[in-house]
């Protein structure tokens, strides 16, 4: 009888089988995308999921073997438009089969979505910087002009936490397909040391997005994406509490989030008022520092029941 689908890959056969029908939904993927750039937006998610999908269920040892193999492939099969493969499909292959490796450890899964959204965006700045030194072509700035954007003055500095946040859309859609094919799949809900550790990020990078915001406003702006990301798990864990308290302490940090966003736009530079979007994560992050030993009290008891 032939392996279901779901079932993790043992033998050679079985492994290179598998990886051999994700080579070439990667291969057609590519070369979509070569054609139309449009496409290569969309075409990038499902890219980092098959990569996350073949490293997870496969043996390890066939991981890194794949993810070359994989990125050389989908560089052949678009190589009437190399400079969108080097910047698009190869930094999202590289970072989803990262992923799936990750999710073998088990990883508290938003430092594994994080890591590897961060990995996503470090590959696309070295194809950046190597296209531009090789074929001296600024690929983002094309990539600009194709959508339209290229005389919008608030765009291009925007552009590296934009990079981080499709690194997470990727991260997420690449988790999800892998709970979707691989049954037995999980990561680590956020507990013990994960649980301070998640909001003292909220708070980090929210905080130090805005300040380094004032000197470097797209490095800040990735900060605070980060922050918001991290916010966002820290709104999880105050919603899954059980606690109505931590409900309404919620919806108070929305509405003082609100507030200060109100009053503290009016004094902040031209153009980064969205830097204030940090405001709310750094809030929620500090009221599950605060009340911690509350989340984690009733996590338990939910569990318990």
């Amino acid at each position: 009888m032939s392996m279901p689908l779901i079932q993790e890959r043992k033998t050679p056969a079985q492994n290179i089988a598998f990886l051999g029908i994700l080579a070439g939904v990667i291969v057609v993927l590519s070369v979509l995308g070569g054609f139309l750039p449009v496409v290569s937006f969309l075409v990038v998610f499902i890219l980092a999921a098959a990569s996350a999908l073949g490293t997870r269920i496969t043996s390890i040892r066939y991981s890194l073997p794949f993810m070359i193999a994989a990125s050389l492939l989908s560089v052949a099969a678009s190589f009437f438009n190399l400079t969108e493969a080097l910047f698009y499909f190869v930094p999202s292959i590289l970072a989803g089969g990262i992923y799936g490796i990750m999710s073998r450890n088990k990883l508290p899964l938003s430092l594994a979505i994080f890591v590897g959204a961060v990995l996503t965006l470090a590959f696309n700045y070295a194809a950046f910087f190597f296209i531009k030194g090789v074929y001296e072509i600024d690929i983002i700035e094309d990539s600009l002009q194709i959508l339209g954007l290229a005389e919008n003055t608030h765009v291009r500095p925007a552009i590296p936490a934009f990079l981080l946040g499709i690194g997470l859309a990727e991260m997420v859609l690449s988790h999800i397909l892998i709970g979707i094919f691989y049954e037995r799949f999980s990561l680590n809900t956020e507990e013990g040391w994960s649980v301070i550790l998640i909001p003292s990020l909220a708070v980090f990078f929210s905080g130090l997005g805005v300040g380094i915001g004032f000197v470097s406003f797209p490095v800040g702006l990735a900060f605070v994406v980060s922050g918001v990301f991290f916010g966002i798990m820290s709104v999880y864990y105050l919603l899954t509490a059980c606690d109505k308290l931590l409900w309404i302490l919620s919806g108070v940090a929305v509405l003082v989030g609100i507030f200060l966003f109100a009053i503290l736009h009016r004094f902040m530079p031209e153009g980064s008022g969205i830097l204030l979007a940090s405001l709310f994560p750094f809030l929620f992050g500090l009221i599950m520092l605060i009340f911690v030993r509350r989340i984690k009290w009733t996590t338990k008891e939910s569990k318990a029941k």
